[in-house]
């Protein structure tokens, strides 16, 4: 009997673990509404991926030159996970840096990368917890639980920022799980990312979710 040959998914699009590649100009479009420079620390940011995939949100904002003290990716898929450190060994040699494979929704990990934060963040106004996460695999509830686990990490006044489906805006569970508790801004994108997938466009409308937990009264929407 021949052994089954295994595979190499490392950058394969959706999946169980709804690996969707963040295109550079869509992290881009939303720089200037999530770190207004003037308004937070001059030493930089703690930036934090959850759901990391291969480190395109990170890499995306060093190159936009966002000022930068730390970084931290956290990844499930140990070939995703592998590739992201090795990309940020070559490209945030400038930047301390860590890569975690393991569960953003596992408690111990979130409290590991929340202790990190706080240890390395003099102000804790510059953690900033930004990425992708998966909207809705394994679990109906995994988006609604990655933006909590998101919030924890980054309180009490870091900023997330969150690529979401639009209508993560609307419906009874998420108003009274996050938009009751947690106000925050919404920027659509005009374009819709085909995450990944050369020559397409996606079919879904996306938003990024900026909560500003240092200043829970600041809320705007506006099309990028």
């Amino acid at each position: 009997m021949m052994p089954t040959m295994m595979t190499d998914d490392t950058n394969e699009q959706g999946g169980p673990l709804d690996n969707w590649v963040t295109p550079a100009w869509a992290v881009e479009a939303v720089l200037p509404c999530v770190a207004p420079i003037a308004e937070k620390p001059t030493n930089g940011w703690c930036v934090v991926d959850p759901g990391a995939g291969i480190g395109n949100v990170t890499l995306t904002l060093h190159k936009a030159r966002l000022p930068m003290f730390m970084a931290c990716a956290v990844e499930l898929h140990p070939g995703r996970s592998r590739e992201c450190a090795r990309r940020f060994d070559a490209d945030l040699a400038d930047v301390p840096h860590v890569n975690v494979t393991g569960d953003w929704l596992d408690p111990d990990v979130g409290k590991l990368v929340g202790a990190w934060a706080a240890a390395g963040s003099v102000d804790r106004r510059a953690v900033l917890v930004m990425g992708n996460p998966p909207y809705t695999k394994p679990r109906r509830t995994t988006g609604l639980e990655f933006i909590e686990q998101a919030i924890r990490v980054a309180s009490p006044a870091g900023v997330v920022a969150l690529l979401l489906p639009l209508d993560f805006a609307a419906g009874v569970d998420r108003a009274a799980r996050l938009h009751d508790r947690w106000p925050c801004s919404c920027y659509p994108l005009r374009r819709r990312p085909a995450f990944g997938k050369e020559g397409s466009s996606g079919k879904r409308p996306v938003a990024w979710f900026v909560w500003d937990l240092g200043a829970p009264h600041r809320r705007e929407f506006r099309v990028l």
